[in-house]
């Protein structure tokens, strides 16, 4: 069971990527925001890293989709 506190966590976690990513590369369309909302933290923590040293955004979206 996932306590109150982690899914608060998560959520931020799950806001601050979002900023870091209409930063980088402006909005993302409706299929990636949903994919990073249903994302556990693990994958947005590996997401947040990853977007430090992407190049483009294709590549970006390859790492949310795999």
């Amino acid at each position: 069971m996932i306590s109150a506190a982690d899914k608060l966590m998560t959520k931020e976690a799950k806001r601050i990527l979002m900023k870091q990513i209409k930063i980088k590369f402006g909005d993302l369309d409706p299929e990636i925001i949903s994919l990073i909302q249903s994302a556990k933290l693990k994958k947005i923590e590996d997401l947040s890293e990853k977007i430090l040293t992407v190049d483009s955004k294709k590549e970006f979206i390859n790492h949310i989709k795999n």
